[in-house]
């Protein structure tokens, strides 16, 4: 569990870190982490093309999202990412 602001402040705890096209801004559920500077935090990735995903966030969209369609939408982004985070960095 990491906890730290996103780019608007907010204290969040980050659940799950992925890259994306800084190009195409993922889907709501994404938000991102405020740049640390050197700092690094164990079991985060860095650069410009994180973002992540928040408990906060989450448990809001559970709210007024079926929790089937939570975790497609996690799973369909996570395969945008892993295709990205390929073609970018292999």
């Amino acid at each position: 569990m990491i906890s730290i602001p996103n780019v608007s402040g907010q204290m969040r705890t980050w659940k799950i870190f992925a890259r994306f096209d800084t190009q195409k801004a993922p889907p709501r559920l994404w938000d991102r982490p405020q740049p640390q500077g050197n700092l690094k935090h164990q079991g985060m990735i860095a650069g410009d093309d994180v973002w992540g995903v928040s408990y906060e966030a989450m448990m809001s969209w559970f709210k007024t999202t079926a929790r089937q369609e939570v975790i497609e939408r996690l799973a369909k982004d996570l395969l945008t990412s892993f295709a990205y985070s390929h073609q970018r960095y292999c």
